[in-house]
């Protein structure tokens, strides 16, 4: 299991909606960016691993919850959110980030439709997520850092950032 630190802003949604988001169980990540690349580390979170999910509002970071990252088999539907069912995947090459079959519940909070598809899969992409607690401290430079997706063992400076980058899984 690894640990993973998420940081979202109010580019696409504030912090009310992207907290009422995963409090459905989903976490909104697309796999590829407008060039068709690999997000970096998009590729490397496996089921089991736990996201400490933060809001940056200015340069301070507010804590959204630890989350363990589920398979659809395992998902169980709440507040409001879809059933596994509604989840095709994983996509080809991760561990655990899944297209949405029906996106209405995402649309439900995203009323002004902020939230895009992903680019190259046409369809919206994240997690599956069940809250295990509260997120851990971040590091003090983890709200300026480029890095969205971040290993939490590995420091910042050391952290993949280019597209189609990720951590290579031990043998």
């Amino acid at each position: 299991m690894a640990e993973w630190l998420y940081k979202a802003t109010n580019a696409v949604l504030n912090r009310a909606r992207t907290k009422a988001l995963a409090r459905r169980g989903f976490l909104c990540r697309s796999a590829y960016n407008v060039n068709g690349h690999w997000i970096a580390n998009v590729r490397a979170v496996k089921a089991g691993d736990i996201i400490h999910f933060y809001f940056r509002e200015g340069q301070e970071l507010v804590g959204l919850g630890a989350y363990e990252v589920v398979l659809a088999p395992r998902f169980e539907a709440r507040n409001g959110g879809p059933p596994g069912s509604n989840f095709q995947g994983p996509v080809p090459e991760t561990g655990a980030l899944y297209e949405v079959v029906d996106a209405t519940f995402i649309q439900d909070i995203d009323k002004e439709g902020a939230y895009k598809p992903d680019r190259k899969l046409g369809r919206f992409t994240g997690w599956l997520i069940e809250c295990v607690g509260d997120a851990a401290p971040p590091p003090n430079d983890f709200a300026r850092h480029m890095a969205t997706l971040a290993k939490r063992d590995v420091p910042l400076d050391q952290q993949p950032l280019k597209p189609d980058e990720a951590y290579e899984e031990a043998d």
